[in-house]
C-alpha cells in the first residue's frame, strides 16, 4: 500500500493536536507499509487488527503501538517520547532481553513549517531522509531478530557437599559415637584402678589395712577332716574308710 493512501485513510480516522502527532503517525504507516500488523497500544489492549488504535495519541509525550509479524508469532513495540523539539524512537521484540534500539530526530527537520496537517503533501519534507533513517536504524533491524527460545533449560542439582571441598557429617549408621549433640570429642569411662590382694585383686582396696577378708569363727566339726578344705574326701584315695565328725 502506498504511504499517501494509508496516511491518507489514517488520518481520516484521527484527530491530530500538533506537528509530534503527525510525525508519529507518518512513522505508524511506514511501519504497517512493511508488513507488520498494529494490535493495539499496549500488552493488555485486546484490540486484534486495526490501522490506528484508539486512543493513539491520548497521552502529552508519550506515545506506544504494538504490532505482530506477518510471518510469525514475533510481537514489537515501537515508542515516541517528545522532549522540546525532540522525538526519541525506541523499538523492541516482547519477551526478547536484547537493548531496545533507538534514534533521535528533530520533528522541524520533517514537518512543513506552518503546515495545517491535512495531508501528507502539505504537512512533510525531506521524507526520503525520514523513510531512511527510520527503516534503517528500527525497521530493518526489528524485523531481522530472531523470536525468543521457548525451549527449557533442564533444572540443575544443588552441588553436594563433597563436591565444593566440604566433607559430610558421619551417620548414625556408619559411627557408633555418631551424637549430634555432642560437644567436643568422645568421652570412654575409664576402668577402676584395683590393686592387688589376695583375692585376685579385691583385697587391699576394699578392707581398711589389707589383707583381704577377716577369717570367719568355725562352729561345730571341720568339714572333710580337720584340715579343713585340705582334708580327704570320702572315698579318698589310701583305702582309709569314713571319719566321723
Amino acid at each position: 500500500m502506498f504511504f499517501d493512501s494509508l496516511y491518507r485513510d489514517a488520518l481520516s480516522s484521527s484527530s491530530l493536536r500538533n506537528k509530534h502527532d503527525a510525525l508519529v503517525l507518518a512513522l505508524h504507516c511506514l511501519t504497517l507499509q512493511r508488513g507488520m500488523k498494529c494490535t493495539g497500544l499496549l500488552e493488555s489492549d485486546s484490540q486484534v487488527d486495526c490501522l490506528v488504535p484508539s486512543g493513539w495519541n491520548a497521552g502529552q509525550e508519550e506515545y506506544c503501538f504494538r504490532y505482530k509479524s506477518n510471518s510469525d508469532s514475533r510481537v514489537f513495540f515501537v515508542k515516541y517520547l517528545v522532549i522540546g523539539d525532540q522525538l526519541f524512537v525506541h523499538g523492541l521484540l516482547a519477551n526478547n532481553t536484547a537493548p531496545a534500539l533507538s534514534m533521535e530526530l528533530r520533528v522541524d527537520d520533517f514537518i512543513q513549517p506552518g503546515s495545517e496537517l491535512k495531508s501528507s503533501e502539505t504537512t512533510f519534507r525531506n521524507f526520503d531522509e525520514l523513510k531512511t533513517r527510520f527503516s534503517s536504524s528500527i525497521l530493518d533491524k526489528l524485523l531481522t531478530m530472531k523470536p525468543p527460545s521457548t525451549t527449557t533449560q533442564p533444572q540443575q542439582q544443588p552441588p553436594r557437599p563433597r563436591d565444593i571441598g566440604v566433607s559430610e557429617p558421619r551417620r548414625p549408621n556408619s559411627d557408633p559415637d555418631y551424637d549430634p549433640l555432642r560437644i567436643g570429642p568422645v568421652r570412654r569411662p575409664q576402668p577402676m584402678p584395683f590393686a592387688p590382694g589376695p583375692f585376685g585383686g579385691f583385697g587391699d582396696d576394699l578392707m581398711p589395712g589389707g589383707g583381704g577378708l577377716p577369717a570367719m569363727p568355725h562352729f561345730g566339726p571341720p568339714p572333710f577332716g580337720s584340715g579343713g578344705l585340705g582334708g580327704r574326701v570320702v572315698g579318698g584315695g589310701g583305702g582309709r574308710g569314713r571319719r566321723g565328725w
